[in-house]
């Protein structure tokens, strides 16, 4: 094999390899054709067809320099999506020499970081993820811009979890018994890498904690890493945190704005105690829309008290559409109980920093 078929063939791999980790750190199928592929002029794919196989010769027909250059954009949206998207996140009031110590510290741990087997890894998985440490380690700080820094943390996470399969997981017999099999998923106990994300915005005097995987985990899981991420960073200021933004108070705000968002799920307390659930039927409805209110807001005239709500925004992009999600999270006894915080949002399909910006402005109003 002559050396420039065989440069070929090793950038053939690579391209295979981080398609595969798009799918390894969570992304959908759909997603990845709308929101990674099809920006890159990749030829649109049947949902029939084999969309990987499809990539695969697209990118055998390339010269090598547009291959390298299609693999650098693809290794940047997957940072970009480790960064933003699906993310649990907590704001904290802080004063520029709070976040300045939280930057040395963790600049510090970097610069005298021994080999973890974290660093050596990103944007890559390891095959074995016993490797990964438990104990949260960084691996890179991003520099967005003069007063917005970004620190990307890793530790093991294990948790329970549906994840994607091959066909070639399934026996033969038990595909002999399924039709037209697209995607095969199983569920169980999962070990993975988790990308935490630290952000200090000098600007506007604020620490923001994001804890990735906001989707997969369940409330208790969610609340074991979020600690887990909130003590690495005492660690990193050495002292307390303060307490972060309150969301409770803007439940309700959030419902009634007329931003173009649609409103798809909502939990309420009326103004005779009794609890209220409301969920759209169809995903590009809105419960704001009278038909949905005959057992519900207007049933109480408007008034009421919510403790959560998942808001939608639609876009269209590339000849593909698109959304991103809001979701802020409580529970009944929060309202009950009084005096009670909702410090945590989810902001979710966010593939960079102008979608997760946008949910921001709405989030800040």
């Amino acid at each position: 094999m002559n050396t420039a078929l065989q440069s070929k063939e090793l950038l053939l791999q690579e391209f295979s390899n981080v398609y595969d980790l798009f799918r390894k750190y969570g992304v959908s199928q759909p997603h990845i054709r709308t929101r990674v592929f099809n920006p890159l002029k990749f030829p649109k794919v049947k949902i029939s067809d084999d969309h990987k196989e499809a990539c695969e010769k697209h990118a055998s027909l390339m010269s090598e320099q547009d291959l390298k250059s299609v693999i650098s954009d693809l290794k940047s949206m997957l940072e970009k999506y480790a960064i933003y998207n699906d993310k649990v996140v907590q704001f904290y009031q802080m004063n520029p020499s709070q976040l300045q110590r939280i930057d040395e510290s963790i600049e510090s741990q970097l610069v005298n970081e021994s080999n973890s087997g974290l660093v050596d890894y990103y944007p890559d998985f390891p095959l074995d993820h016993k490797v990964i440490d438990e104990n949260i380690n960084p691996i890179k700080s991003v520099h967005i811009n003069d007063e917005v820094k970004i620190f990307l943390v890793g530790s093991r996470r294990e948790y329970y979890k549906v994840f994607q399969l091959s066909k070639q997981d399934l026996t033969e017999t038990a595909l002999s018994t399924i039709q037209d099999v697209k995607e095969v998923s199983a569920k169980g106990m999962f070990s993975e890498l988790a990308i935490d994300v630290v952000v200090l915005d000098y600007a506007s005097s604020r620490l923001e904690l994001r804890l990735s995987n906001a989707k997969n985990m369940s409330k208790t899981n969610t609340l074991t890493f979020k600690k887990k991420l909130i003590k690495y960073v005492r660690g990193a200021l050495g002292g307390k945190l303060g307490d972060p933004y309150d969301f409770l108070h803007k439940v309700n705000d959030y419902y009634f704005a007329e931003d173009y968002g649609r409103v798809v799920a909502f939990d309420f307390l009326t103004e005779e105690g009794v609890e209220r659930t409301e969920k759209v039927r169809n995903k590009k409805d809105d419960l704001k829309d009278e038909s949905y209110h005959i057992g519900g807001t207007e049933k109480v005239n408007k008034i009421f008290q919510s403790h959560s709500i998942t808001k939608v925004w639609d876009f269209k992009a590339d000849s593909s559409d698109y959304q991103i999600s809001l979701r802020v999270k409580g529970g009944l006894r929060l309202l009950l109980k009084g005096n009670e915080t909702i410090d945590q949002v989810y902001l979710m399909d966010c593939f960079g920093e102008t979608d997760y910006n946008y949910l921001y402005s709405k989030l800040m109003l």
